[in-house]
């Protein structure tokens, strides 16, 4: 699965969130994360999942 960029960013601004408190919450590194949205890093799907939970979505709203 690969999470859309675009997607999760529009989602952040939305809630008013910075990345910090995004990685914070789903309990993920802000390096891990910016290797996920580059595309240089595979998530799990667990990661996925806190990460749609952190954002209150479901994971569908964050995949492409």
């Amino acid at each position: 699965m690969k999470l859309s960029d675009e997607k999760m960013m529009i989602f952040l601004a939305e809630k008013g969130m910075m990345i910090k408190d995004l990685c914070a919450e789903a309990g993920i590194s802000e390096t891990a994360f910016k290797k996920i949205r580059e595309g240089k890093r595979i998530p799990r799907t667990t990661t996925i999942g806190r990460i749609a939970k952190a954002l209150h979505v479901s994971v569908a709203d964050i995949i492409e």
